[in-house]
């Protein structure tokens, strides 16, 4: 497998051949004479891109990236160097050579919310293998995670479920889920579609805790929103009908708040409701600065499962447990002690405050779904305006 550079053309990609917070939906802007790769935003709405950087900050890279919106750092990998860049000035804030003991390359690579580490797959080519492993953004030493060889290729499409700790890529037609504290694999079922021949530029979302991506037909050329199954590789259309007949893998992005999946085919950046599978923009890219543009990302659709596990004005003085969760109508919720006029607060990924329990006493709680939607909600139990405890709680079903 080589590493692919994208120097004078991006890659067309079909069938036969391959809290309320910031939405800014950050990639590389690249001109192909001179060769030049400048950090920029676009405007989903008109397609408009609007570079960063007011300097080239590099000729080529490799057709990743990954956002750190904690620091606000942009990464990608250019020459062997792992390169960072501020995402306010457009300036390169640390670029060091990339060095691993025990592999050839890193591929792959996403930022994880819930640690704040940037994962991704180390690759030898002799003999070919690949180990999951994370990387040192400021000394580029790359530490592998997995003891032994995980698959010998990968799509350059991964997925980072911080919820489960669980880092996804797919390899021969599976759908490969690896323990990021292990490192072993934890699940690798065949990807099926009975209306789909291939499932690509998937990507999680914290806010329903659903994986997206695009499946897709060769005879007759057709792509759909969709979305798997990640224990059983089942793939189901969300689409009724085709959107397009091919995509350019060059990243996807989706906006939480707005419910909306990203990915860019024939010079348009195509958004879809995950809900309806629908087109709901499709502009034409333009930009005056640069060429093309790719590699993009949000750095806002996980970012308050750090929020909240961060929170520096929480101070837990009691442990919570949540039994069943995830939860389809009802769960009970048991303390270490007792409640005394306390309160339970429930938060949606967006930080917003969607349901309240107030005045509880004693060691238990019934929580009800009501009429909650499927997806990762945070548990929050209060007294005396101090937060005592705090829980994640997925709702399905």
């Amino acid at each position: 497998m080589k590493i692919l550079l994208i120097n004078l053309s991006l890659w067309l990609f079909c069938i036969s051949t391959y809290g309320q917070g910031d939405t800014t939906i950050y990639g590389i802007a690249q001109n192909s004479s001179p060769l030049e790769l400048y950090l920029a935003k676009i405007n989903p709405s008109t397609g408009v891109v609007t570079n960063i950087s007011t300097s080239s900050l590099a000729a080529s890279y490799t057709f990743e990236s990954a956002i750190d919106p904690i620091n606000n750092v942009f990464y990608f990998i250019s020459n062997g160097t792992f390169t960072g860049v501020n995402m306010t000035t457009g300036n390169i804030v640390s670029s060091p050579a990339i060095t691993n003991s025990n592999g050839t390359y890193f591929i792959c690579f996403l930022f994880n919310y819930s640690d704040t580490a940037i994962y991704g797959l180390a690759q030898n080519i002799s003999p070919t293998e690949l180990y999951l492993a994370k990387i040192n953004p400021s000394t580029g030493v790359i530490t592998n995670i997995s003891t032994s060889s995980l698959a010998a290729s990968s799509s350059f499409e991964p997925t980072v479920d911080p919820i489960n700790n669980i880092f996804y890529f797919s390899n021969n037609g599976k759908f490969i889920g690896v323990n990021m504290t292990t490192g072993n694999i934890v699940s690798n079922p065949t990807i099926t579609n009975s209306n789909g021949a291939y499932f690509g530029n998937f990507l999680f979302n914290c806010s329903d805790t659903t994986i997206y991506g695009l499946a897709q037909n060769s005879s007759p050329y057709e792509t759909y929103l969709a979305k798997i199954n990640p224990s059983t590789g089942v793939v189901t259309n969300i689409s009724t009908s085709s959107l397009v007949t091919c995509y350019t893998p060059s990243g996807t992005a989706i906006d939480p708040i707005n419910n909306i999946y990203y990915f860019i085919t024939n010079g348009t950046f195509t958004g879809v409701n995950m809900t309806t599978g629908n087109i709901v923009s499709s502009p034409s890219i333009t930009n005056s600065n640069g060429t093309y543009f790719s590699s993009f990302r949000s750095g806002n659709d996980c970012k308050n499962i750090r929020n909240s596990a961060a929170n520096p004005d929480i101070i837990k003085t009691a442990k919570i447990s949540i039994y069943p969760n995830p939860l389809s109508s009802e769960a009970t919720i048991r303390t270490n002690t007792n409640f005394e006029n306390t309160t339970l607060s429930v938060y949606n990924s967006f930080g917003q405050t969607v349901k309240q329990i107030k005045n509880i006493s004693g060691q238990t709680v019934i929580f009800l779904r009501d009429n909650l939607a499927n997806g990762l909600y945070f548990v929050h139990i209060t007294k005396d305006n101090q937060v005592i405890a705090t829980k994640k709680i997925i709702i399905t079903g």
